[in-house]
């Protein structure tokens, strides 16, 4: 997909500039990741740029929270965040 926005709009994508630092599958449903470890940005890259964040999913937001910190931390400026879809939760009553 991100070849295709790439394509359209001739925006460059950042994802070579950005370091995943754990495998985001989860070994058990019990185990918690905090979003500030992540990843980690090359900000030499960001700084100066306007971003437009594209992600899969959000459940609370944590993680796009701390992300968009650290693209600001860079010296960069998210434009605009587009997410495909929301977890939804069951309410149990």
């Amino acid at each position: 997909m991100t070849e295709e926005i790439e394509k359209q709009t001739g925006m460059k994508c950042g994802n070579s500039h950005i370091k995943m630092t754990y495998d985001k599958k989860p070994l058990s449903t019990k185990i918690r990741r905090t979003p500030k470890t992540n990843y980690i940005l090359d900000a030499d890259y960001f700084k100066n740029k306007n971003i437009l964040v594209i992600d899969d999913i959000i459940t609370k937001g944590k993680t796009l929270i701390n992300f968009n910190k650290q693209i600001k931390g860079a010296g960069g400026r998210t434009s605009m965040c587009i997410i495909y879809a929301k977890t939804k939760y069951k309410k149990i009553e």
